[in-house]
């Protein structure tokens, strides 16, 4: 029999609160960290998440458990980066927490809560395309445009077509006796 899981040990986050391992990680995915970067944060060896997470797939108990909340912890992160990403498509404004030098949040001194800055962010439709070709590349993704001067159609071979549509314009109006 292996031993036990250090899964559910509490340990000191970052932010200097506890909570298990089994929590970190999952904080760290929901907030788009990447497995091996919330393994890290979690006190795991990179190849000891990933041999749980390979329990878990196979039904073992609370390994099971646990790659479940990883699995749904990175949904919400996608969710969470799209939405985010919609809201840049439309234009936006976005409320970050504000940071010193040292990296710690800088607190409002009559209020106590963290101070914010505004960031305004101007609509951008390539965003939205790339998105869209992110999530349907057949109908969205990126395609050859035709070339006017020389035109993409086997009628064309290879003559400008803005000569060819010019001729047919000019033939068609001789023919009409303007």
């Amino acid at each position: 029999m292996g031993r036990a899981t250090k899964l559910n040990d509490p340990i000191t986050d970052s932010s200097g609160r506890s909570a298990t391992r089994f929590e970190i990680a999952v904080r760290a995915l929901q907030s788009g960290q990447t497995r091996r970067v919330a393994a890290m944060l979690a006190g795991i060896a990179t190849s000891t998440f990933f041999m749980l997470l390979s329990k878990g797939e196979r039904g073992q108990g609370q390994y099971r458990d646990f790659r479940e909340a990883v699995t749904r912890a990175q949904a919400l992160a996608v969710i969470r980066i799209v939405n985010a990403v919609y809201r840049c498509v439309k234009g936006a404004v976005f409320e970050l927490p504000s940071y010193d030098e040292t990296g710690t949040r800088i607190l409002d001194e009559k209020t106590g809560k963290p101070k914010v800055r505004l960031v305004i962010v101007p609509p951008d439709g390539k965003l939205g395309l790339q998105l869209l070709a992110q999530c349907n590349p057949t109908k969205w993704g990126p395609r050859a445009a035709p070339d006017m001067v020389t035109g993409l159609s086997e009628q064309s071979q290879g003559k400008p077509v803005v000569a060819d549509l010019l001729a047919a314009t000019i033939k068609a109006l001789r023919s009409e006796n303007l």
